[in-house]
């Protein structure tokens, strides 16, 4: 098959129109009409259906949309073979959580020696659609994203798909924490004192939705969140009574130094997700620091994919 009619047809699938399909390449709608309908009357499949704003992948379109990136990497990283530069990269994308940065920075220990080899890490918050986008586009080869339990189980299938590898790391829940003499310890806890209250987090308001249940994204009063990078710094502001702050568990010693109490909310829980290309797993190189980041968290790296 045409690699120039896979692009044409992946560029439909991201656009959902064959008329911003044809002005982004350059193309007649025509052209990408028929180059659409060449590929289903070659594999045998309906590819996209229409709907009310364009069109839209069916089932086989998804299938043949996930093999049809790996074919694109690969013959991209064929092109790109005489340049040594090119020749092997490792990219992870994921939050600023320490035994993950540590896990890289172990990774790239052991690989000082290795010839033509780019390592990069990028720390940011990702949901899972977002990390999937990264990935397919080839931005990264692994990505780590925060997610709920419920929104992963509607996407893994999904991911798997799409030519993307997934497992879920660890799940945790919430807890709200405040001061012990803190109103709300006293009358106990209340939608009201929650949204009268003041958030102290670390993540950008517009970025809370990304773990939390859109029910307690609701209860944050947003215009006055409090954003402070340092959890110690955090922790004291709660202790001194300025608001209070959604997080992991903390330990018994933490809770007894700045003097807090951990209260029930529906804050529900924060899970790390994995993902990698299956199209990459192959490359020794991610392979060993996507069992690096695995190990962490008690998993080993699946078998060939």
């Amino acid at each position: 098959m045409n690699i120039r009619k896979i692009e044409i047809v992946l560029k439909a699938a991201e656009s959902g129109s064959v008329s911003k399909t044809a002005e982004v390449l350059f193309l007649s709608q025509p052209a990408v009409s028929e180059n659409i309908s060449s590929v289903e009357k070659e594999l045998g499949i309906k590819i996209f259906r229409r709907n009310n704003h364009g069109i839209e992948l069916t089932d086989d379109g998804e299938i043949f949309a996930s093999y049809a990136r790996n074919i694109l990497y690969n013959a991209r990283l064929m092109e790109s073979i005489s340049d040594k530069r090119k020749k092997s990269s490792v990219t992870l994308h994921s939050p600023q959580v320490s035994v993950l940065y540590d896990c890289f920075v172990r990774f790239c220990e052991r690989q000082a020696d290795a010839d033509y080899l780019r390592l990069t890490h990028v720390t940011r918050n990702y949901q899972l659609a977002e990390a999937e986008q990264e990935l397919l586009a080839g931005t990264c080869d692994i990505a780590i994203a925060n997610s709920t339990p419920s929104v992963y189980q509607a996407m893994a299938e999904k991911l798997d798909l799409r030519g993307i590898y997934s497992s879920l790391l660890i799940s945790l829940p919430l807890y709200f924490f405040v001061s012990r003499d803190h109103p709300i310890v006293r009358n106990g806890f209340s939608r009201e004192a929650m949204r009268e209250s003041c958030c102290i987090h670390d993540v950008d308001p517009s970025d809370i939705s990304l773990y939390a249940t859109p029910e307690l994204t609701e209860l944050i009063s947003w215009d006055r969140m409090i954003r402070v990078d340092k959890r110690d710094a955090r922790l004291q502001l709660v202790a001194d009574g300025v608001g209070y702050e959604i997080g992991f568990p903390l330990s018994d010693e933490d809770m007894d130094q700045y003097h807090l109490t951990a209260l029930p909310t529906p804050c529900g829980d924060y899970s790390l997700i994995c993902l990698c290309r299956k199209s990459r797993m192959s490359d020794p190189y991610v392979r060993d620091l996507l069992q690096d980041i695995l190990a962490v968290y008690d998993q080993t790296i699946p078998g060939p994919v």
